[in-house]
């Protein structure tokens, strides 16, 4: 998953990027990306019954985009945007919300407008189902609805315009160290997508202190999560994810997939060639592998169940997938 940071210049994009990956600015010539590695107790247990193996945890791929400009591809080909608001220095946060979410609907109703045009030219039978879905898109842009927020079906037809409107949207407010989050809460509620406050200059020192050393400080200033947690756990939260967990010959290794997901979208997100071959996965939940001590009492108390494609794939699930 890919995450890039929006904002205007001056509301801290970098600070914020260095806050949540540790990146230093005078680094970032060659990095682009930074990554977060997803903090989950449950696989630093299972890895604990495993110790020769490498222990691999989901993560999430930080990208420092910039300003929002459509014609970048990698603003377009992001999976999620972080909204960056820099109130420490006078931000308006419901403004600047309202002006990101007018610049995606009109890039999403520039792209439909000049597509069906083009449709209406060439006037072919084979695109009547796209024109019909993309006058019904041109609706609910031209009412001012995020795409992401309608009626819409999860079309082919409609993922392959990848539109800006249709990805979930984040904001972060952030404030100086000597502003009061309470003070940003109405704000909060006045902005349409899942908002947090974070003091981000404070963030980012946090980064330079060594991770053993890191809670005591954050406690020093009231702070019970860092920033990364607290965005992680909205990510998860507001696009329905899940872990997975799988035990490999060299790795135990935590997987993200999207809630209600079946066996067989689990093992593509693995390997196209464990999706194409699926035979059926072999399921144990991690707390009662963790209880039992290992794979092998597991078996021997007949707690592995082997389930077919269409097994809905629970949190903490761990999988083993036969395939041809």
């Amino acid at each position: 998953m890919k995450v890039g940071i929006i904002g205007n210049h001056g509301s801290g994009k970098t600070t914020i990027f260095k806050a949540l990956t540790g990146i230093e600015e005078e680094h970032r010539e060659s990095i682009s990306v930074g990554i977060i590695e997803i903090p989950d107790e449950r696989l630093n247990r299972l890895h604990s019954l495993y110790p020769e193996k490498e222990k691999v945890p989901s993560r999430v791929d930080i990208i420092d985009v910039g300003i929002f400009e459509p014609k970048n591809e990698t603003v377009r080909n992001v999976d999620a945007y972080l909204l960056t608001i820099g109130a420490f220095y006078g931000e308006e946060p419901a403004g600047i919300w309202k002006e990101f979410k007018a610049d995606m609907i009109i890039s999403d109703q520039d792209l439909v407008e000049k597509r069906l045009k083009r449709i209406k030219k060439e006037h072919r039978k084979e695109n009547e189902r796209e024109e019909t879905l993309l006058n019904k898109v041109l609706t609910f842009l031209e009412e001012e609805v995020l795409l992401i927020n309608s009626s819409l079906p999860k079309d082919k037809i409609i993922r392959g315009y990848n539109f800006f409107s249709f990805k979930p949207v984040f904001a972060v407010i952030n404030i100086s160290e000597d502003q009061d989050e309470e003070n940003f809460a109405q704000y909060i509620e006045e902005i349409e997508v899942p908002s947090l406050v974070f003091k981000g200059k404070l963030e980012a020192d946090f980064q330079e202190i060594p991770k053993e050393e890191r809670k005591e400080y954050m406690d020093l200033y009231g702070i019970r999560e860092s920033a990364t947690q607290r965005l992680i756990k909205s990510i998860y939260s507001e696009m329905g994810l899940i872990t997975f967990f799988t035990i490999g010959e060299k790795e135990v290794r935590g997987w993200r997939l999207k809630k209600d997901s079946s066996a067989l979208e689990a093992a593509g997100s693995i390997h196209s060639d464990m999706r194409e071959g699926f035979i059926k996965a072999e399921v144990v939940s991690v707390e009662e592998l963790l209880d039992a001590g290992g794979g092998k009492k597991v078996r021997e108390k007949g707690l592995i169940r082997l389930v077919g494609k269409d097994y809905k794939v629970n949190d903490g699930d761990v999988l083993k997938i036969r395939f041809a």
